[in-house]
């Protein structure tokens, strides 16, 4: 069974959003083509509707990838679920739907990790972070299950409500720029440190290491990029063609 606490194939291949260069991203389509793809684990976005229930998709507005107007905050899940999710992407996948937290634990069906992103919000913070702590501990996904976000308060907050849900923090070139990842996560009691692949440095992923912190990169598409990022010894690949990746790390 996966666990983020042993990963046990390095790099961990990451399905960003799913296979997202091959399905829309974060639909059903995306993760079971993630699943046939050989992805390790898969990457997700939630936000919560009006309702306060933690649904699957990237953006605060509905206008880049559904046919509905608006911000997902104002929108009850019964109304959202009625939306197409999936034709923006391609006609052949106009019967996607939004999806819940909960149904992406029964996609995986224990075949995979989750890396849950929590996207910033102004406010209902503790909401967010209180509904994916009882999901995964209603579906006993504690082990299978990481939970990341911008917003690093949220991080500490998860720890503070379940010390074994594994955490990370993702790194703000504006914000955190000079700081040590082992700095900044023992400020927000994190076990993971995640990174865009353009400011990562090979210093970075040493002190993470030395200071036992998984590190996880984004988004890695290329051989270019990922030959970088096994030279720097990285836990951890999010990328939008799983597929592609799987089969140079297969050739060398």
């Amino acid at each position: 069974m996966f666990s983020w606490h042993k990963i046990s194939k390095k790099p961990l291949i990451i399905a960003h959003r799913g296979s997202s260069a091959t399905a829309p991203e974060n639909t059903m389509a995306a993760f079971k083509k993630a699943i046939e793809d050989k992805a390790q684990a898969i990457e997700v976005d939630v936000r919560l509707t009006r309702d306060n229930e933690v649904v699957v998709i990237h953006d605060s507005r509905l206008e880049r990838t559904t046919n509905g107007r608006g911000k997902i905050a104002d929108f009850y899940l019964k109304d959202l679920q009625t939306l197409d999710n999936g034709s923006w992407f391609h006609p052949k996948y106009s019967g996607e739907k939004i999806l819940t937290l909960s149904q992406i634990f029964k996609i995986t069906n224990n075949k995979m990790g989750i890396n849950i992103e929590i996207k910033p919000l102004d406010k209902r913070q503790d909401i967010i972070v209180e509904k994916c702590v009882a999901l995964t501990q209603c579906c006993r996904m504690q082990k299978r299950v990481l939970i990341s976000s911008f917003q690093h308060s949220l991080i500490k907050k998860i720890k503070s409500l379940d010390p074994t849900i594994m955490t990370g923090i993702i790194y703000s070139p504006v914000i955190h720029f000079g700081k040590k990842p082992a700095t900044l996560a023992s400020k927000y009691n994190a076990d993971a440190f995640v990174i865009s692949k353009n400011y990562l440095r090979e210093n970075m992923v040493i002190d993470a290491h030395e200071n036992n912190l998984a590190v996880l990169v984004y988004t890695v598409e290329d051989y270019h990029d990922l030959e970088r990022m096994i030279k720097f010894k990285v836990d951890g690949v999010m990328t939008n063609t799983p597929r592609n990746i799987n089969r140079i790390l297969e050739a060398r």
